[in-house]
């Protein structure tokens, strides 16, 4: 976890290595991803700047380590039915800017 609030252009991968395949880390736009899955071990892209992520990760995974080290926001979701349920309601805002707020407590909103 690692609160905070990022805007970006909302995109969704199965993991950042998709994102890194797709050419999506060559971006040069922010972006707020929805990640699948992630191994625990990856590096961020400079153009993330927020992730969420269907699965737990220990506090000290090198993702999350990474992530508080960039300053992204990052946030793994209480188990795939939140992560689906979450993923559903944030369809019309796919591909458009959108912020990211995840508070101390570990409270998730995208607008």
């Amino acid at each position: 976890l690692q609160p905070g609030t990022a805007t970006g252009v909302l995109r969704q991968h199965a993991s950042l290595a998709a994102l890194v395949d797709s050419g999506g880390a060559s971006s040069t736009e922010p972006q707020v991803v929805l990640l699948e899955a992630a191994e625990g071990d990856e590096d961020i892209p400079p153009s993330v700047v927020g992730i969420v992520l269907a699965q737990e990760l220990p506090l000290l995974s090198h993702l999350g380590v990474r992530a508080r080290q960039q300053g992204v926001v990052f946030a793994c979701s209480d188990g795939p039915d939140a992560f689906n349920k979450l993923r559903a309601t944030l369809q019309p805002l796919w591909g458009k800017q959108a912020t990211l707020a995840v508070d101390p407590a570990g409270t998730v909103s995208l607008k």
